[in-house]
């Protein structure tokens, strides 16, 4: 098991929804107090459904392709885990806020068709009315 960690959240409507969390904290190989700790808190995040199962993901890969997956991973990666004699203490305080919680993160979930998102062109955007009437100043660069 690795210091940062993806579980893979089953909802009863078959979705998967995922977080990331500090490994290695309740067991260095033993995916279960893990797994139990965030199928405990799952409840308290806008899943979109009941959870009904967690999994320990094999690699962080399979929780790469969700919305706030780097934005954490590059949070988490900022504070690394203690080396030597202070992981003791830092592995156990992590263990109990994740039981309590803490330290889970949830990736989000799109709830919309991604693929319909196409932006905006500046054609779409209509006359800009009389107070942000562009058409008289010189064409810039940029535009």
């Amino acid at each position: 098991m690795e210091n940062i960690v993806a579980v893979e959240v089953l909802l009863d409507s078959h979705e998967r929804r995922f977080f990331l969390t500090w490994g290695r904290v309740h067991d260095p190989v033993d995916p279960e107090p893990i797994e139990r700790a965030v199928l405990g808190n799952a409840h308290r995040f806008d899943l979109g459904g009941t959870p009904v199962r967690a999994r320990l993901c094999v690699t962080l890969q399979e929780a790469s392709g969700e919305p706030y997956f780097f934005e954490y991973l590059w949070d988490m990666a900022r504070m690394p885990a203690p080396r030597g004699p202070a992981w003791d203490e830092w592995a156990k305080e992590t263990a109990d806020n994740i039981n309590h919680g803490a330290e889970l993160y949830y990736l989000g979930r799109i709830d919309w068709d991604k693929d319909s998102w196409r932006g905006t062109t500046r054609e779409e955007l209509g006359p800009m009315g009389a107070e942000g009437d562009t058409s008289s100043r010189p064409m810039l660069a940029a535009d």
